[in-house]
C-alpha cells in the first residue's frame, strides 16, 4: 500500500525539496524527509513519550515540544539533556497550542 499510494506523494515532496536545495544530495533530502515525517507521526499519534517520561511529557503539545527540544535542536553548544529554562511567551505558547 505504501509503495502504491504514499511513495508517489512522498516523491513529489522530495523532488520539490531537491529543487529548493540544489546543493544537497538526494539521499540527504530523503533522510531528512523521513526523519521529519516520523517525528510528526510520533508527536501526533504516539503516547510513548508520556510513558517514557513517567507522564512528565505530554504527546501532542507543541509548546512543550518546543521548550524541550529547542536547545537540543537549534543550539549546538547546548549539553545533551538540557532543557529550556525560560518559558515561551504566553502568546507564543497559546498560538502553538491552537495549531
Amino acid at each position: 500500500m505504501a509503495k502504491d499510494y504514499y511513495d508517489p506523494l512522498s516523491g513529489g515532496f522530495i523532488e520539490t525539496i531537491c529543487e529548493a536545495l540544489p546543493g544537497v544530495k538526494r539521499d540527504s533530502v530523503v533522510w531528512g524527509y523521513e526523519f521529519a515525517l516520523e517525528a510528526l507521526l510520533m508527536f501526533v499519534a504516539d503516547p510513548r513519550v508520556e510513558r517514557l517520561s513517567r507522564h512528565g511529557a505530554k504527546s501532542g503539545d507543541p509548546a512543550q515540544v518546543l521548550l524541550s527540544i529547542k536547545p537540543l535542536a537549534f543550539t549546538p553548544h547546548t549539553k545533551p539533556g538540557a532543557v529550556l529554562t525560560k518559558p515561551l511567551p504566553a502568546s507564543t505558547a497559546h498560538k502553538l497550542r491552537q495549531q
